[in-house]
This record gives C-alpha cells, sequence and structure tokens, in this order.
C-alpha cells in the first residue's frame, strides 16, 4: 500500500483497501529516543473529523513505522521507501 505524506498540502494519504486522508493542523515536532531511533509527531484530524496523531519512526536498523493514534486505537504500517 502507498502512503503519501504531502507537506505542502498538509495531508497524509494512506493508499489502503479503503484511502485514509488526514489533514495535519501540528507538526509536533521531531525526537530522538534511546534506542537511535528518531520520530516525527504531527497531529491530524480523520476524515470523520475525529483527531489523531500520526508518528513517522525511523529505528536505527533503518526500517520505518508509520503510527496512526486514537484514543482507542492505533494502526501500524511498516514502511518501505521508493
Amino acid at each position: 500500500m502507498l502512503v503519501v505524506i504531502n507537506q505542502d498540502k498538509d495531508r497524509i494519504t494512506i493508499y489502503s483497501r479503503k484511502v485514509q486522508e488526514y489533514d495535519i493542523y501540528s507538526y509536533d515536532g521531531e525526537e530522538d529516543d534511546r534506542y537511535g531511533g528518531t520520530t516525527i509527531s504531527y497531529s491530524c484530524v480523520d476524515d470523520d473529523g475525529l483527531r489523531c496523531g500520526i508518528r513517522l519512526r525511523a529505528q536505527a536498523d533503518g526500517s520505518l513505522q508509520l503510527y496512526v493514534d486514537y484514543n482507542d486505537a492505533m494502526w501500524v504500517y511498516g514502511i518501505r521507501r521508493k
């Protein structure tokens, strides 16, 4: 599945079976952790108007994950760069 982070339009789109679109309303910064990884965080609103957080995490070994965090659920996607 394709994930597009469009900073010009402040939108993150995940092309899964159902296309998921998230409007970014805040860039929450970049943070390094004690394991050598880096996380970039955004505050977003989905198509239903629900607030969520989206984190893009690069681990020390180069692998990437995308987290979509709601109050009651979380999705995690493994990412490959193209």
